[in-house]
């Protein structure tokens, strides 16, 4: 007979599906170890989410959908009140209710105990764990080779929620009565072992249509001034990357005789009037340019979108977006760049891309500037910011001055 309590049984999950996880590293064409990693890391966390409800208030872990099951809880309760008061254990209740899902446990975590790190990008990870745990569970499911990603990022938080839940001052009377450290400590060898493996699943990803027009849409943007975005904010994410009511505005444009006016009112000579005018057109030229190829992206965006099978599908093109956004923030290809100087004036803001990436880009397509733009749809100029001229964090803007983490550029 084995007894397991809920801490023995979160580490024996975590154990199991930190098992897998070497298995897929090793060998990444085995379907197993994916279907078997997502069932585990999906029981881990929901029992995880249920150590910390019940370390905050155990009457929230159980199931209270109507009228019937919550006196059932009330009535259980009360006749148990008094054995489980001498006893300090809830295992008696436990085993006689129903507790709530999954997707109610992390939902009272976020919501209504404002639990830290419940964000809008770990809450939108659960829900892509959740669809693959169901989908394998119940019916059919898709598994990109991709998803280790988001997988290997949950395991990490999976075990840091646990343990920083033991170190909580509500567990410190209990730690010192057991004795016992019962915390979940995963195999150092691990994450270095992932992080050599995670190169090649990173190369694949940039062979996704989408992908690659995202992040061409980015590097296109990366010599314009863009707000700052919190790469948590996914609603502002998707208009900065498909936002085709602001991208098809025309220019306003001045008539030529007022033109005339405003200069000779700020003392140009006819000459001088006339350098400004073949400037403004110029620049009017660009605009438009620019425009036209951001409004064919924007399409292409679409067709690859009904070419997935979007439109026969559930999934909305929003959200089909927005999957995409998310695999390139948990492959850490972009970052909020907003630096600040002494007298916090924003030097430099909005999104741009990694040196991770950049150098996945330039590896992948051998340094070839032609083949880049084709792929990419970059003009000379903008392939050229690929090297993230004139960014504070870059080497070649600050030289030796500052030495930052690659993925901090």
């Amino acid at each position: 007979m084995f007894d397991l309590d809920i801490k023995d049984n979160i580490k024996l999950t975590l154990e199991v599906s930190e098992g897998y996880l070497r298995n897929i590293i090793d060998n990444r064409l085995n379907v197993k170890n994916y279907k078997m990693l997502i069932l585990n890391l999906h029981n881990a966390l929901e029992l995880t989410f249920k150590f910390l409800l019940q370390s905050r208030n155990d009457f929230m872990i159980y199931e209270m959908q109507d009228s019937n099951s919550y006196q059932k809880v009330i009535k259980t309760y009360k006749s148990m009140h008094k054995q489980r008061r001498a006893l300090n254990d809830s295992t008696l209740i436990e085993n006689k209710l129903h507790t709530v899902s999954f997707t109610k446990a992390y939902e009272i975590l976020a919501y209504l105990y404002n639990v830290e790190g419940f964000d809008e990008k770990f809450i939108f990870k659960l829900m892509k764990l959740d669809t693959l745990r169901n989908g394998l569970t119940h019916f059919t499911a898709r598994i990109e080779h991709t998803d280790i990603v988001v997988l290997y990022n949950l395991f990490e938080e999976c075990v840091n929620l646990y343990n920083s839940e033991l170190d909580n001052h509500r567990h410190v009377l209990r730690k010192i009565l057991e004795g016992v450290n019962n915390k979940f400590i995963p195999n150092p060898d691990l994450a270095y072992e992932f992080s050599n493996a995670i190169k090649d699943i990173k190369m694949k990803l940039l062979d996704e249509p989408i992908i690659i027009e995202l992040i061409g849409s980015l590097i296109q943007k990366l010599g314009q001034i863009n707000e700052d975005i919190s790469l948590n904010d996914y609603e502002r994410l998707i208009k900065f990357f498909y936002d085709e009511q602001s991208i098809v505005q025309k220019n306003i444009e001045f008539p030529k005789n007022d033109q005339d006016e405003i200069l000779k009112a700020y003392g140009y000579t006819d000459l001088e009037s006339e350098e400004v005018r073949k400037e403004r057109k110029k620049q009017d030229i660009e605009n438009k340019t620019r425009m036209k190829r951001s409004i064919k992206r924007m399409k292409r965006m679409k067709f690859i979108y009904d070419q997935s099978g979007g439109k026969k599908s559930s999934i909305s093109f929003d959200k089909f977006l927005l999957n995409s956004i998310f695999m390139i923030l948990e492959s850490e290809f972009i970052y909020s760049r907003t630096y600040y100087d002494s007298y916090d004036v924003d030097l430099m803001g909005g999104l741009s891309l990694t040196v991770s990436c950049k150098n996945l880009i330039l590896d992948k397509w051998g340094n070839d500037k032609v083949l880049i733009c084709k792929v990419f749809d970059l003009s000379e100029e903008e392939y050229f910011k690929l090297d993230f001229e004139g960014d504070f964090y870059s080497n070649s803007f600050y030289d030796a001055e500052a030495d930052f983490p690659d993925d901090e550029l």
